[in-house]
């Protein structure tokens, strides 16, 4: 819940009110139900809440906000923005619960809201920040902060560190150490061979010493051990080249020294104008048309200028465009593999297991969960989609689906579609209920005559799969 006089619960409370969490996760909330309530009752929002004392007991739902209560605040000395010591003991012991139960793989992950470093140190937890305090409650012994956002990921040789103080820490030891880290966590970006930009310290990178020696002392020998690993690291370069580099895909992660130096530039390039109507134009890429139309992306650049980014608001300009609208536009969107395979699921009713085996066939149609090459991620085009040995492999997964062969998914095809004897009675019940009314007449007369020959559910399954594999399943 973060600190229970801060931004945090109002953050959660919003968030569950928008309806945009459920279909993304499970929430439940570490902290304390009092502070809560009292949040959602001061704001008026449409949220229920209950406590509960285990994850068992949670009944997660939209609108509706399960809390692992642990009592820790007294409500009648709450205010909010008036952190105190007793606000620091309880974010700790919020934070210590989230990591337990992760743990002890009674929850997936832990997201924290804000908190206040100085009453958490007041309450007797000596933990510079949020990194510091996770890696004690994990026993890690190798730790970092790593940033996305802007185009840019920065990695941090020191993290919460008086800029005086700096120069003490960076030592070869730990810079390599943070080298490693950066080159491990962009792997798992899906970046097999990483190149990792490593900033100077000084101005000029010490311009041959002359504004300092740190760069030859203690962070070229970390670059040069990193090199012998086999990890692309570059020497230390200047803070002001090293980081247009990166902005413009020169390096794949960058190696700060010091928080300032690592931290300032990302966030005003996640803020910038251009930023933002980069996002526009990727978001109307999205929903609109392969080549997003500018009128479409001047409203969603002027409805993220009028909001400040909120981003309900920016889609919501987008869906009310007259370009969003244009029969030009209409099914004009294909599918990428992930759209695809979960809109089949959907289609046919299908039940997924808790398995990988539909993140594998994700996969193998191009689209491998979490390991899109940054920074442009999978390409939302046609184009990039579209070619005869990937619409074989959908049609494959189409009819795997139809058959209830297709792993990872139960399928009732007979709730969904009931035996039919007569082919163009079948064509035209699966066209009702797996295209809506959209299918060809092409499609239509190709349901028929490969239907025609077949037993009812022989031909259930062939008219279902013909379905999901034809053109106007493609299309979003």
């Amino acid at each position: 819940m973060g600190d229970p006089a801060g931004i945090g619960p109002e953050i959660i409370a919003k968030a569950v009110d928008s309806g945009e969490l459920f279909p993304l996760c499970r929430l439940i909330v570490i902290g304390d139900m009092n502070v809560m309530k009292k949040l959602i009752e001061e704001m008026r929002l449409s949220v229920s809440i209950r406590g509960i004392a285990s994850l068992a007991e949670a009944l997660p739902a939209p609108g509706k906000l399960d809390v692992f209560d642990l009592k820790l605040v007294d409500l009648s000395a709450h205010k909010w923005g008036r952190p105190d010591i007793s606000s620091g003991k309880a974010v700790v012991e919020y934070i210590r619960k989230a990591v337990e139960l992760t743990m002890n793989n009674e929850a997936d992950a832990v997201v924290t809201a804000p908190i206040n470093k100085e009453m958490i140190n007041a309450a007797g937890y000596h933990y510079a920040g949020h990194t510091e305090l996770l890696a004690y409650l994990t026993g890690s012994q190798e730790y970092g902060m790593l940033f996305v956002g802007g185009g840019l990921r920065v990695i941090l040789a020191t993290i919460h560190v008086a800029l005086k103080d700096v120069p003490k820490h960076i030592k070869t030891g730990a810079i390599l150490r943070t080298i490693r880290l950066a080159h491990r966590a962009m792997q798992t970006f899906g970046i097999e061979k990483p190149r990792i930009g490593v900033a100077a310290l000084n101005p000029h990178a010490g311009e041959g010493r002359l504004f300092g020696s740190e760069e030859w002392d203690e962070i070229l020998p970390a670059v040069i051990k990193a090199r012998e690993e086999g990890i692309l690291a570059s020497d230390p370069v200047p803070a002001d080249t090293l980081f247009y580099k990166a902005r413009n895909n020169y390096y794949d992660v960058v190696v700060a020294m010091y928080y300032d130096q690592g931290l300032a530039l990302l966030k005003m390039l996640a803020t910038h104008p251009a930023t933002m109507r980069h996002v526009s134009a990727e978001l109307c890429a999205k929903f609109v048309a392969d080549d997003p139309p500018e009128g479409c992306v001047d409203a969603a650049v002027a409805a993220w200028q009028r909001t400040g980014g909120d981003i309900r608001e920016v889609l919501a300009a987008i869906f009310r465009s007259p370009e969003f609208w244009a029969s030009e536009n209409a099914n004009n969107k294909f599918k990428t593999p992930l759209e695809f395979v979960v809109s089949a699921v959907r289609a046919v009713g299908a039940t997924p297991d808790r398995t990988l085996a539909l993140a594998q066939i994700v996969g193998r149609l191009g689209e491998p969960l979490y390991l899109d090459q940054p920074p442009t991620g999978y390409p939302e085009s046609q184009a990039s989609w579209v070619n005869s040995g990937a619409l074989l492999q959908r049609f494959n997964v189409a009819m795997g689906m139809a058959s209830g062969r297709a792993p990872g998914v139960t399928v009732n095809l007979e709730g969904l579609v009931p035996d039919e004897t007569d082919p163009g009675s079948l064509a035209d019940t699966v066209n009702r209920v797996i295209l809506h009314g959209a299918a060809s007449a092409n499609t239509l007369k190709v349901i028929r005559e490969r239907t025609a020959d077949l037993g009812p559910r022989q031909a259930r399954v062939m008219a279902v799969g013909l379905a999901l594999g034809s053109p106007e399943f493609q299309r979003q």
